[in-house]
C-alpha cells in the first residue's frame, strides 16, 4: 500500500475539480478499505492503538476500527496505557463507557493476549514514541497506521501507511469506511466518532461539506449534539482550574533594578496542594503566565498522581529556564525556553521552595549582575 498524501486545497476549486477531488476520496478509502480486510483477515487478532494521553479523535477512531474488525469476525482489543488519573476528563468518559463493550485493555494485559500473526492498526498518530507498544512494534504480522498528520523521521516504518492530511479527523477516516462497508455503529461509538470530529474541527469552525456530511451519517446513527456538549463541559471544568493556576495562586519574584527588573512567576494549587493535574493543563498554565508582559518565566507545578510532582517551565531571552530546573532532583530537562519534567514526592511546597532557592542562586551568582534586590509579592498585589 502506497503512502498517500494529500496537501490541503487552499484555493477555491471549481465544480469539476471539486467533483475529481470527491472521486479521489473516495478511491483512498476503497484502498485503505481493502487492505484493512485483507491484513485483518490474514491475522490471528488485532490490536487497536492511538496515541497516548488520547483525546476524543484517538479515541473515537479506535472504537470504529475495534467495530470494523469485530465485524470481520476477529477478536479485537485497543490499547490504552496511560493511568486514568492523567487521561483528561472527557475522554476518560468515552474510554469508561466502552471499556467491557470494546475490550479497551492495558499494555500488560496485551502482553497476555499477544500471539503470532497478530496485527496492530494505528491510528491519529504516525509517531513511533507515541504509541506505548513502540518496543513491541516488530513483533507484528504487520502494522496499519492511519493518520492525518504530517509524517517526519519519527514516522512508524511500515509498507500499510495511510496519511491523508486533507481529513479533518482519524474520526472523520473511520467513518467513511464504516459508511463504505454498510456498517451500522452505535449511538455510543456514533458519539465518539462524533466528539472526534468536533474536536479537530474546533466544534466545525475549520470544516467543510464534506466533513458536515459525514457529521450528519453520524447523527443519523444517532449522535447528538447534548452528548457532545457534556463531553465539553468535562474539560472546561479542567480550563477552570488552569486560570486558577494562572490568575489565583501565583507568586512573583522580583530580581534586578526595580526599573528593569526580572520577574519569574511560580504557581501551583494552594488551596487544594494535592489536586491532580495533566502535564498539559501545566504547561498550559506556564505558556499562559509567560505570555503576560513582562513576566521573563514562568514555573507550574502540580501532583500528576501521588508521589509525582509535574514542574513545566517557560523561559525567555533573559532566563534560560533548562539551567534552573536541571539543578532540582528528578526527572528534569528540556531547553532554554521550554523545560520540565517529574520530581518523585509528595511535598510539592519542598519542591517549590528548593525551586525558589535555585533562582535565587542562579540570578546571584552571575547570569544577571546588576542584581541587587528582590521582593515577593502576590498577584494580587501585583495587579
Amino acid at each position: 500500500m502506497d503512502i498517500i498524501e494529500n496537501e490541503p486545497k487552499e484555493m477555491e476549486l471549481s465544480e469539476e475539480a471539486k467533483t475529481d477531488q470527491d472521486e479521489n476520496d473516495s478511491m483512498e478509502i476503497e484502498e485503505l478499505r481493502e487492505t484493512l480486510e485483507e491484513e485483518i483477515k490474514n491475522s490471528s487478532c488485532v490490536f487497536i492503538t492511538g496515541h497516548t494521553e488520547p483525546d476524543f479523535d484517538s479515541i473515537g477512531s479506535c472504537l470504529g476500527l475495534q467495530l470494523i474488525a469485530s465485524h470481520l469476525g476477529k477478536e479485537a482489543y485497543i490499547i490504552v496505557d496511560d493511568n486514568p488519573i492523567t487521561i483528561e476528563p472527557g475522554s476518560k468518559v468515552l474510554i469508561d463507557a466502552s471499556r467491557e463493550s470494546s475490550h479497551i485493555i492495558t499494555k500488560e494485559e496485551f502482553k497476555q493476549l499477544q500471539r503470532p500473526k497478530s496485527l496492530l492498526i494505528v491510528t491519529d498518530t504516525n509517531k513511533y514514541y507515541k504509541v506505548s507498544v513502540s518496543d513491541h512494534l516488530y513483533e507484528f504480522r504487520s502494522v496499519i497506521v492511519i493518520d492525518h498528520h504530517e509524517k517526519d523521521e519519527a514516522t512508524i516504518p511500515t509498507p500499510y501507511l495511510f496519511i491523508k492530511e486533507n481529513s479533518s479527523s482519524c474520526s472523520e477516516i473511520v467513518t467513511q469506511l464504516l459508511e463504505q462497508m454498510g456498517i451500522d455503529c452505535s449511538p455510543e461509538i456514533a458519539n465518539a466518532l462524533f466528539a472526534g470530529i468536533s474536536l479537530d474541527t474546533k466544534r466545525f469552525f475549520r470544516s467543510g461539506k464534506k466533513t458536515h456530511g459525514i457529521a450528519q451519517h453520524l447523527k443519523d446513527h444517532n449522535a447528538t449534539e447534548e452528548y457532545i456538549k457534556d463531553l465539553f463541559l468535562e474539560d472546561f471544568v479542567t480550563g477552570k482550574r488552569i486560570a486558577k493556576l494562572v490568575f489565583d495562586y501565583v507568586i512573583f519574584k522580583e530580581y534586578g533594578d526595580p526599573m528593569s527588573p526580572i520577574v519569574v512567576a511560580f504557581t501551583q494549587d494552594r488551596d487544594n496542594p494535592y489536586q491532580i493535574y495533566h502535564k498539559e493543563d501545566l504547561a498550559k498554565a506556564a505558556d499562559d503566565l509567560i505570555g503576560f508582559r513582562g513576566i521573563d518565566a514562568s514555573f507550574s507545578l502540580g501532583f500528576l498522581e501521588e508521589g509525582r510532582v509535574h514542574m513545566s517551565a517557560r523561559g525567555s531571552e533573559k532566563v534560560n529556564v533548562v539551567e534552573i530546573v536541571t539543578k532540582l532532583p528528578g526527572q528534569l530537562g528540556g531547553k532554554r525556553l521550554s523545560a520540565g519534567g517529574s520530581v518523585f514526592t509528595n511535598d510539592i511546597q519542598k519542591v517549590e521552595q528548593d525551586l525558589i532557592h535555585v533562582c535565587d542562586e542562579q540570578f546571584e551568582t552571575g547570569i544577571h549582575t546588576d542584581i541587587h534586590k528582590q521582593k515577593v509579592y502576590t498577584n494580587q498585589e501585583k495587579n
